[in-house]
């Protein structure tokens, strides 16, 4: 009879993650065991070799929960369609956030897409794939201004990456003697809710246009009542 496992897998992953993210992809396997107070030789049993942990505690999960939100298109009115967009921004930023310092550390490591994703899209790729296709439903349902949908969807995922990097970037200051400190603030990146502005204008439909528009079709009616009252 094998003897039981002392220490699950779940925990092992979750040390290495600490260690990898912490030290780069560089980061000891025998600092790992020793964390977890088992042995070198039993963390290459388990997991073959520290490639196969490194991809295993770093890979991002393949449950990605804010992606059925992208699915169904906006609501049909423009301003509930933006608080969607802004809550699904915000699921999609905090996925991101969470899952781009692995990202980093795996490209260091010179992990290729096949070896992280297999054949699946990346899930960077995927979200702006299904942002676009959004955006597109809410253009023929005539909510949104004619457009790029891939274009404006691709300005919001960089606006949301930028802010990420250069959150990170704030926070390596902090960590680094010989730089000065930025602190990472709204004012100096932007809030999420001046983005969904930005993002709200470039959606609406030109205000001259829908202007031009009412004023014909309050013609049309002056038209008709004339009318009726030549009868």
């Amino acid at each position: 009879m094998s003897r039981p496992q002392q220490v699950s897998s779940e925990d092992i992953i979750k040390v290495a993650r600490k260690h990898f993210l912490s030290k780069g992809h560089s980061a000891s396997l025998k600092e790992i065991a020793k964390d977890l107070g088992v042995s070198h030789s039993a963390l290459i049993q388990r997991f073959g070799n520290k490639r196969e942990l490194l991809l295993d505690a770093l890979r991002p999960p393949v449950d990605l929960v804010w992606l059925p939100s992208f699915v169904t298109g906006p609501t049909a009115h423009l301003d509930t369609a933006i608080q969607e967009l802004n809550q699904q921004c915000l699921l999609l930023s905090s996925f991101l956030q969470e899952h781009m310092p692995s990202l980093r550390v795996l490209q260091a490591a010179q992990v290729t897409p096949n070896e992280l994703f297999g054949d699946q899209l990346p899930f960077p790729l995927l979200a702006l794939k299904r942002l676009s296709t959004w955006i597109q439903k809410g253009i023929e349902q005539g909510l949104f201004r004619q457009c790029k949908a891939q274009t404006v969807a691709s300005m919001i995922m960089g606006s949301i990456v930028a802010r990420i990097q250069l959150s990170h970037l704030c926070m390596m200051t902090r960590e680094c003697q010989s730089l000065p400190k930025i602190v990472s603030s709204e004012e100096l990146l932007g809030s999420m809710n001046d983005l969904m502005h930005e993002i709200k204008q470039s959606l609406v439909p030109d205000s001259k246009n829908l202007a031009r528009q009412d004023l014909e079709e309050q013609k049309v009616a002056n038209v008709n009542i004339g009318a009726g009252d030549d009868e």
